[in-house]
């Protein structure tokens, strides 16, 4: 059973004040898992994966994809006072019409280890 296409919202949504076990018997820490493997990749891989985490949508703007994998992210401010977090922790002001493109250079990669028992 995949859940490729389940985003982090209902994965929240799936696992907050449920039984173990939800509807058709399917496990939460199942879905936790499946999840969670989809979002190892090759270590060979030069993308970078992004998650868009306040996207504003309304009938003016939409966002057709929150999170994904990508050589390159383009995106544009449509906020006052606002900011682009980036890892977690580096705060950058990014108030309406300001434009951030980040992309990946190979000697700023992160590679992946896959420890085993």
């Amino acid at each position: 059973m995949g859940f490729s296409g389940i985003g982090g919202r209902c994965i929240g949504q799936a696992l907050v004040g449920v039984n173990p076990i939800g509807a058709g018997g399917i496990q939460c820490c199942d879905v936790t898992k499946e999840y969670n493997k989809s979002l190892i990749f090759d270590p060979e891989d030069s993308r970078m994966f992004f998650s868009i985490r306040e996207p504003i949508i309304n009938r003016v703007f939409s966002s057709s994809r929150q999170r994904g994998f990508a050589n390159k992210v383009c995106v544009r401010s449509r906020c006052w006072d606002a900011c682009m977090v980036v890892d977690g922790g580096t705060s950058f002001e990014f108030n309406d019409g300001a434009i951030a493109t980040i992309n990946m250079h190979e000697e700023d990669q992160l590679r992946t280890v896959i420890l085993t028992d």
